[in-house]
């Protein structure tokens, strides 16, 4: 894996991540290709416009935080990258600063990239729960 390619491709996560927190749904919609598929939570969701309407329907009144490690990446043909991650999420309940944040969950992300050409997007992402509270999942 060629260093610039890992670095993008951390960007894109971190965008990811930023966007989900700040419900910048602007943000989130420009990491996903336009046909993504994302599963989580025991539900699929195919191409950007659901994904960003799954998002953009919770109950607000949710504070979170998310990070990762452990990425590793592996190439594949047509300017394709399969990834997998762990993913962690601190989640409270009201408005910032919260006046509590716990963990809510650990989870193992399985991605594919591709190189669009506005650079690298997910394509796929499937999220794989290790650890959850259900008490901080999203409403």
């Amino acid at each position: 894996m060629r260093p610039e390619i890992r670095c993008e491709i951390e960007q894109l996560n971190a965008r990811y991540a930023w966007s989900l927190d700040l419900q910048d749904y602007v943000g989130l919609r420009e990491v996903f290709t336009p046909d993504a598929v994302y599963a989580s939570r025991g539900q699929t969701f195919v191409g950007a416009e659901q994904i960003i309407a799954s998002f953009a329907g919770r109950e607000s009144g949710r504070t979170t935080r998310h990070g990762w490690s452990s990425l590793w990446l592996a190439a594949e043909p047509d300017r394709t990258v399969s990834g997998r991650s762990t993913w962690f999420c601190f989640a409270g309940f009201g408005s910032i600063p919260a006046p509590r944040a716990d963990v809510y969950t650990v989870a193992d992300f399985h991605d594919t990239y591709i190189l669009a050409p506005q650079g690298w997007r997910i394509a796929q992402r499937t999220i794989v729960p290790i650890f959850r509270d259900s008490a901080l999942a999203p409403r």
